[in-house]
């Protein structure tokens, strides 16, 4: 009895290859310095929702503190992200 196995991953090199070009399907779509930050937010609301045994807890400092922290990174990454991407000149950033 012979064992066939399928494989759907492309090779590494059809990937890096891909993924070094700048025209990803998402950036087709949004700019990159929009759908990072929106991933993290969704990750953010996730782990909220994971974590708020700490809240039910009475730890509204930690919990809140850690979200407000979180919050902010996010948004020094979002305004990071379009600065580098205003100096190379991408066509999707406005001044």
């Amino acid at each position: 009895m012979t064992v066939m196995y399928l494989s759907f991953a492309p090779p590494l090199r059809t990937v890096f290859l891909i993924s070094s070009t700048n025209q990803s399907p998402l950036n087709q779509y949004m700019k990159r310095s929009t759908w990072i930050p929106l991933l993290l937010l969704i990750y953010l609301a996730v782990m909220s929702y994971i974590g708020r045994g700490e809240l039910a807890a009475g730890n509204y400092l930690y919990y809140f503190g850690l979200i407000s922290l979180t919050l902010v990174c996010i948004l020094l990454l979002h305004l990071h992200l379009r600065r580098v991407a205003r100096q190379k000149g991408d066509k999707h950033i406005t001044k």
